[in-house]
């Protein structure tokens, strides 16, 4: 899988790089947007470097120029209020640029599989993101947006039953009854 890296600084990137390849990715170095858009690859992961308001809206960029990538915020000093901003902005997963560069890229492959980074997982509990999978809060998203369920299941090539029984699952997890009560905490916290 096809990994791109924008806005990290020069040193994160040389220690990162073979970390990445090690757990499988095929680091590629971007830089700007328009790049990671244009990739004609299927499967891609953006690693983003996120210090200030300018990196968010690259992020925000990314994430609504090209579906099916997997946007990983990587901080420089984490915390609970860049954590929610980085998410807030459409980030699937953050990563903290103090770790060894192997549990960064392992963050990475956790995130492009749909899993929390192991590494965040007790500062994105503090910051109360929910256990939802990066395609259920693609589908939230959506929803919220006022997409219908026949209109999710066409984006993703599933059918209506096939969504109806995941978001069904989804809701379970949440401990909600349906899609008001799992989007509306969601929204007030920044998370869609």
């Amino acid at each position: 899988m096809l990994v791109t890296v924008l806005g990290l600084p020069s040193d994160k990137v040389h220690s990162h790089g073979p970390a990445l390849r090690q757990v499988g990715f095929e680091p590629m170095l971007v830089r700007d947007v328009a790049e990671i858009i244009a990739l004609p690859d299927d499967r891609i992961a953006a690693v983003i470097g996120v210090a200030g308001s300018a990196d968010l809206d690259r992020l925000s960029d990314v994430r609504n120029g090209r579906r099916g990538v997997t946007v990983v915020a990587a901080l420089p000093a984490p915390s609970v209020a860049g954590t929610l901003a980085s998410f807030a902005a459409g980030a699937h997963a953050v990563v903290d640029l103090t770790q060894e560069p192997l549990g960064v890229a392992e963050a990475v492959l956790n995130a492009t599989q749909g899993l929390a980074p192991l590494a965040m997982a007790p500062l994105v509990r503090q910051a109360g993101r929910p256990n939802v999978r990066l395609r259920e809060h693609d589908w939230l998203r959506d929803m919220s947006g006022g997409a219908s369920i026949e209109e999710v299941a066409r984006a993703e090539s599933l059918s209506v039953r096939t969504i109806n029984r995941r978001l069904r699952s989804l809701y379970r997890r949440l401990g909600v009854d349906g899609r008001g009560q799992a989007i509306r905490p969601m929204r007030e916290r920044g998370l869609l």
